[in-house]
């Protein structure tokens, strides 16, 4: 079974372990944290969806020309975080790539967005679409 913690998550565990440091014990709280910090890394819980130039071309492309209707959202969402249940998710296509075929994507306020459809959580930003004086351009996270 996958831990899942949100760099919020882990920055609040590593300063909170730091504080404690301060007291009674620090060596033995510093070998913690070190552990820990392992922990939170081999997890996963730092992974980022890696995308080549021509990935994020191919799918601004799809997203532009099939015009993707945007999902509405009444709250802004973050890295880590669920989606509310009425986000809808569509299917990666598969011309993006077979490294990205597991996640499921949604297309919200000039944004793409990957989110793990098991847990709905969000995974990362893959790139916005910006909007200016009739152009599109390609802005990469």
């Amino acid at each position: 079974m996958a831990c899942h913690v949100t760099f919020r998550e882990a920055a609040l565990l590593r300063a909170q372990i730091c504080l404690l440091a301060t007291c009674k014990g620090a060596k033995q709280l510093k070998r913690f944290m070190i552990i820990a910090t392992a922990a939170l890394i081999s997890s996963n819980a730092f992974a980022q969806v890696e995308l080549a130039p021509e990935q994020r071309a191919k799918i601004k492309q799809y997203v532009t020309t099939r015009k993707v209707a945007p999902a509405p959202l009444k709250e802004k969402v973050t890295v880590g975080a669920p989606l509310p249940a009425d986000v809808r998710l569509r299917a990666v296509p598969a011309e993006w790539g077979p490294g990205v075929s597991k996640y499921r994507y949604f297309y919200s306020d000039n944004h793409v967005y990957f989110v793990e459809p098991s847990t709905r959580k969000l995974v990362t930003v893959v790139l916005r679409i910006k909007r200016r004086a009739g152009f599109l351009l390609l802005k990469g996270y």
